[in-house]
């Protein structure tokens, strides 16, 4: 009998499992009818494993047709990724911003993906109209990638430290792995070089979580506590053998990053100095950030320097990690074309910025902003600089200013959360429509804590100093006048606009506002200025021991100014309307018009000898109904 035997062979095949796709979320029209208002929308059951760079893809609408008038786009971190902004009110808009898959991969970890839509205070509600009424603007977000989950499958989300506003020295190198697999992961191997160097290999026991699950998808390990972090490095770091097994998925193991330390100490600018200009220390100082109080000092004899710069936030700047640019009485400058390069120093969102002793030269007879603060440009000093707009001397152009703090790149009186805590001392400004600006955002969202002290501000064409919504910031001992200008029209010295409590206004000198023509002018006059500044009791403005003088000319004169501004108290002022020359003009020393209430005015001295026609009062109130004591 032959048997037959049948050898069944089987063949074990590895499999692996992946889970790919497009993820895609779109999400119905969203608005918000708040003035300056916010949104933060998220999109659901996001994935992770990102396998190249997605897009957010928004449609929008709104009150966003100035440059003041924008919508912010924030990730999950608050970093800013994109900027809304249309060419008409209300105008229907679309933009793609893209989005790097790192990111994606460490923001889906948990699921969701979250944008914040944070629009300007210039953004006023009611203003267009939604699919659910009135509105400030309304959004249509898309969000979309696609992506790849294998079964074992983890990576690098991000290096931790050094990071870049870290000092030359002693640092951990840290980073942050995470699991992107649908398998939880228990251990794990990192590799990685510096500079190409390849170091010792580690390999860790850690619970890391699938997506969803109870326990953490992510972890923060040191690959090396203390690592002498003197010049520009390269890291790269990987992940491999997650489970003891090969990674399923490749895209998402590696980060690469460039860093070099932060600045700190003294650095020189000029031919021979560390830095060849402006815009090469500017540059530095953006890449790297700062660790540590910095300063820059401009080497005697190396100017002029031709050029622009902008400052944006630098990392590490605070109270104590200053950064100063000492001019040593060195010259920037430069010839704006138009209103897209119509600044010499812009400050952008800089904070703790101080520029000291330098010439700030414009060249050109329109569109000029020597020093500009916008966008939260807070505690910074500008002092001691010579801030030259005489190439605008014979211009009318409300382009010209010295010194503007401003909501708008291209207004110098646009209301806006421009800066606070700024300070302005012992510079001279001369030229300009405006001598210096700064405007808070609105009566509730004020530009707080100024100083503008010592300055000589000297032959603008209309506005010696512009100030909307400021509030508890000190004006004093300031020179202004126009001796010197014979192209000139109605003339403002401190003139103060809208809303501000608690300001001091000390001990300025307001002169000679038409000196410098050849021919008498018959344009009005206004040395102290307020206009619907209306504060509550107990935080009262104070214009104290100020002294007005030598305002000659035949047109109308109001030394002290008061319309519809409640709670001014004016103490100790002296004013001297004493042109023997003039052959007419209404002359008033203190002159109030417009129902205001809780107005002082005490200890006054106040001179009217003027000659010519023209009614001529030391006092005149042109409102039966206000409240002066």
């Amino acid at each position: 009998m032959r048997r037959i035997y049948l050898f069944l062979a089987v063949l074990f095949v590895s499999i692996t499992f992946v889970n790919a796709g497009n993820y895609y979320d779109s999400i119905p029209e969203q608005c918000v009818n708040v003035t300056g208002g916010s949104l933060m929308i998220s999109h659901i059951n996001a994935q992770s494993g990102a396998t190249s760079n997605g897009t957010l893809k928004v449609d929008f609408f709104g009150d966003l047709d100035l440059s003041t008038e924008f919508v912010d786009v924030l990730s999950e971190n608050g970093a800013l990724i994109a900027t809304l902004s249309t060419v008409s009110q209300c105008g229907q808009e679309q933009q793609i911003i893209s989005l790097d898959k790192d990111s994606i991969n460490a923001w889906a970890l948990d699921g969701i993906i979250s944008f914040t839509y944070q629009s300007s205070s210039a953004v006023n509600s009611g203003i267009c109209t939604g699919l659910s009424g009135p509105a400030a603007f309304c959004v249509v977000p898309v969000v979309s990638y696609t992506y790849q989950q294998g079964v074992d499958n983890i990576g690098v989300l991000s290096m931790d430290a050094p990071s870049p506003g870290t000092c030359a020295g002693n640092t951990p190198i840290t980073i942050t792995v995470g699991n992107f697999g649908t398998n939880q992961v228990d251990t794990f191997s990192v590799a990685w070089e510096i500079n190409g160097i390849a170091q010792t290999p580690q390999t860790y026991y850690t619970l890391l979580d699938t997506n969803g699950g109870a326990n953490p998808t992510t972890s923060q390990i040191t690959l090396n506590p203390s690592y002498n972090f003197t010049a520009s490095t390269t890291f790269k770091f990987w992940t491999y053998s997650p489970n003891n097994l090969p990674d399923t998925i490749n895209q998402n193991d590696t980060l690469q990053k460039p860093l070099a330390p932060a600045l700190a100490g003294v650095y020189t600018i000029g031919s021979g100095g560390n830095y060849i200009n402006f815009t090469a220390a500017v540059n530095d100082l953006v890449a790297l950030g700062v660790c540590a109080p910095v300063t820059f000092n401009v080497l005697t004899g190396s100017g002029p320097f031709n050029e622009q710069i902008v400052i944006p936030q630098v990392i590490g700047a605070n109270a104590t990690n200053t950064i100063t640019f000492n001019g040593n009485g060195e010259t920037i400058t430069y010839a704006t074309t138009g209103t897209a390069d119509n600044y010499i120093i812009r400050l952008d969102g800089a904070d703790y910025i101080t520029i000291d002793s330098l010439n700030v030269v414009a060249q050109s007879a329109t569109n000029n902003f020597a020093i500009q603060l916008t966008n939260d440009a807070d505690f910074n000093i500008i002092n001691n600089c010579n801030i030259d707009l005489t190439s605008t001397i014979t211009s009318t152009s409300s382009t010209n200013a010295g010194i503007v703090v401003s909501g708008s790149l291209t207004s110098a009186t646009t209301a806006g959360a421009s800066g606070t805590n700024n300070t302005f001392t012992n510079n001279t400004i001369t030229g300009g429509y405006y001598g210096l600006t700064i405007n808070g955002a609105s009566s509730t969202s004020e530009s707080l804590n100024n100083t503008i002290s010592g300055n000589t501000i000297q032959d603008f064409y209309f506005y010696g100093t512009y100030l909307r919504s400021i509030s508890n910031s000190v004006i004093s001992n300031n020179d202004i006048h126009r001796m010197n200008r014979s192209s000139v029209s109605t003339f403002y010295g401190l003139y103060f606009i809208t809303s501000g409590g608690r300001n001091l206004v000390e001990a300025n000198q307001i002169h000679d506002a038409y000196t410098g023509i050849i021919t008498a002018s018959t344009s009005a006059s206004y040395p102290i200025y307020h206009t619907g500044v209306d504060v509550a009791v107990g935080d009262e403005n104070r214009v104290v021991n100020n002294l007005i003088y030598n305002v000659n000319n035949n047109g109308t004169i109001y030394g002290i100014y008061n319309s519809s501004s409640d709670g001014v108290h004016y103490y100790y002022n002296t004013i001297s309307l004493d042109d023997q020359n003039s052959t007419g003009g209404t002359t008033r020393g203190f002159y109030q018009t417009t129902t205001a209430s809780n107005i002082e005015f005490k200890n006054n001295i106040i001179s009217v000898t003027r000659g010519g026609t023209g009614t001529k009062h030391c006092i005149y109130f042109g409102s039966t109904t206000s409240t002066i004591t």
